[in-house]
């Protein structure tokens, strides 16, 4: 049975008697088809397919542990930057330090690991990290680290002239931001496979379950769900330009829209995100990687392509192309779209600077040059490939046109390409797109409503990876041959709240909106009592279960 887009909307149009008029009927009855699964979700979220989420629980850092003769102190000037020093105060990057620790500096500690250290009168305080960072000194071999606060410290003379005992732990996990449910148990992906039941949030306060300075630790085997987060989204769309003619060949040397293994030249649709962090690439790496190898991420680099053809440097032999981003561990939803056309010139897209609106922008020698571009954010570009005419530039023919957003690129807020073409208009986050650089497939556009976060018990002690059955929040059906990810025989439950709806929009119909509404909630019904519960068996499970005593399994009691 065809359940496709495409084929729901005929059996539609054929239950109403009705002829497509065009595209304005077809997506009305798109629309009411998407507002039905929507709804679905949350009234029979038995009839979603279930799918698979891998998270990453990493372990906790402490000053005194196994090979981590290291602490920190405020920077010198500025309260929102920590810098890691070892006991005698010589940055950890430096060859006269006392250890060989390093922090993460590759993202994937941004915002999701949080920071506790010791102030000198003996009083613990709590901070998010919002980048890890480091800056190269006077010598290939000097390197000082730091990572910029949330929130600033309290002042930036603590830490002299006996630096602070600190903790760098994850508080929390996030799972996508489409995941609706977790259905129990998560698995420990290790000898063990020890499960990890939820409970609820409510009791794990009454038992005192959360983390506190890591006092318990070990292999996790409860959990429970905690706040939501959510990124502001950018309101202003992206701007696109051409180049100028007149170049500096330094700067770029070729400003056509490219002809070598690039998209044809014709219409395009651009948007961007907020991204933070970076998920761990054991499970979200894109698998977008070109030709000659991925190189690694770090925080210093400034423009990230989703895939680009392999660039190798004449004199090194070293392969710069930058390909397959981590996914993010937070995304806004996006900003408003902007239209564009390419015809022989290649495009300069800008978005906003973020990190100047944060108070992260001054690049000027002083007090704030630190910290200058370490928000942890970035700005992730999303291009939809609308059409193009075979005859113009490019030579990649055949490929998908429609209006769906794959990403792009990744980009620092505070870079800006085309400084040295257009001074004088400098403001940071601007890049050239020569066509040369195509989306990732693997990466379509989300609309992000936020994340939920989840703590367990005990703390991690180590680094974990959970494997867990989700359910999620349906894709919105854009194409014909999109398909919605329900159970063949919840169709009829589908027709039947998209026939509601339709004919809600017909706006002369309301008796046979109830009608529709009425046999809806019947199927609903019937299904329930068939997949409730599908294994036919209630697990007896001890009162106790939530408690204290942790019994997976008992009798039950009166």
């Amino acid at each position: 049975m065809d359940v496709s887009l495409g084929a729901l909307r005929q059996r539609l149009l054929d239950m109403r008697a009705w002829d497509s008029s065009g595209s304005s009927l077809d997506k009305r009855i798109r629309e009411a088809i998407n507002n039905a699964m929507d709804r679905m979700a949350g009234d029979l979220p038995e009839a979603i397919v279930p799918d698979e989420e891998h998270i990453v629980l990493r372990a906790s850092t402490s000053s005194g542990d196994d090979g981590v003769s290291a602490y920190v102190r405020p920077h010198g000037s500025d309260k929102r930057i920590f810098e890691f020093v070892d006991e005698s105060r010589i940055s950890i990057g430096y060859p006269a330090s006392a250890t060989t620790w390093r922090p993460s500096v590759d993202g994937t500690w941004d915002g999701i690991m949080h920071i506790e250290v010791k102030d000198p009168d003996g009083q613990w305080h709590r901070r998010q990290c919002r980048e890890f960072f480091y800056v190269q000194g006077n010598s290939n071999t000097e390197r000082k680290y730091y990572v910029t606060l949330d929130r600033p410290w309290r002042n930036v003379t603590d830490g002299s002239p006996t630096p602070m005992q600190f903790r760098i732990y994850q508080p929390e996990f996030f799972v996508r931001d489409d995941v609706m449910e977790l259905l129990e148990p998560a698995v420990v992906w290790d000898e063990t496979r020890r499960q990890v039941w939820a409970i609820d949030t409510g009791g794990a306060s009454r038992f005192d379950l959360g983390d506190f300075q890591g006092e318990t630790s070990g292999r996790p085997y409860r959990m429970w769900r905690s706040r939501h987060f959510q990124l502001a989204a950018p309101t202003e769309a992206p701007t696109i330009s051409t180049p100028p003619n007149v170049l500096d060949p330094t700067v770029l040397t070729d400003p056509e829209w490219a002809g070598i293994k690039s998209l044809k030249a014709g219409k395009f649709k651009i948007c961007y995100t907020y991204v933070w962090g970076r998920r761990d690439s054991e499970w979200q790496q894109s698998p977008a990687v070109a030709a000659g190898g991925h190189v690694e991420i770090d925080s210093q680099q400034k423009l990230f392509w989703a895939h680009d053809s392999p660039n190798v440097t004449a004199a090194t032999g070293d392969v710069v192309t930058h390909t397959g981003i981590n996914d993010p561990i937070w995304e806004s939803a996006p900003s408003p779209v902007t239209e564009f056309e390419v015809s022989e010139k290649s495009v300069i897209i800008s978005g906003t600077n973020i990190d100047a609106m944060l108070g992260f922008g001054d690049s000027a020698a002083g007090a704030m040059e630190t910290r200058y571009g370490r928000t942890g954010l970035r700005l992730r570009f999303y291009v939809a490939h609308v059409d193009y005419d075979p005859t113009n530039r490019g030579e990649y023919v055949r490929t998908e046109t429609n209006e769906r957003f794959h990403l792009l690129c990744e980009v620092e807020p505070t870079f800006d390409q085309a400084a040295d073409m257009l001074p004088g208009d400098a403001g940071g986050c601007r890049f050239i797109w020569t066509g040369d650089q195509l989306y990732d497939y693997h990466r379509p556009l989300r609309h992000s409503t936020g994340y939920y976060a989840w703590k367990v018990y005990p703390h991690q002690d180590a680094r974990y990876e959970l494997d867990l059955r989700v359910l999620r929040l349906p894709k919105r059906l854009v194409d014909d041959q999109d398909t919605p990810p329900i159970k063949r025989d919840a169709v009829s439950a589908l027709l039947e709240l998209s026939l509601y709806y339709v004919a809600l929009l017909d706006g002369a119909d309301q008796s046979g909106a109830q009608v529709h509404l009425d046999r809806y909630n019947e199927v609903v019904k019937t299904y329930r009592k068939r997949y409730g519960n599908p294994g036919r068996v209630v697990e007896p499970r001890s009162l106790y279960s939530r408690g204290t005593r942790f019994k997976r399994f008992g009798t039950f009691e009166s």
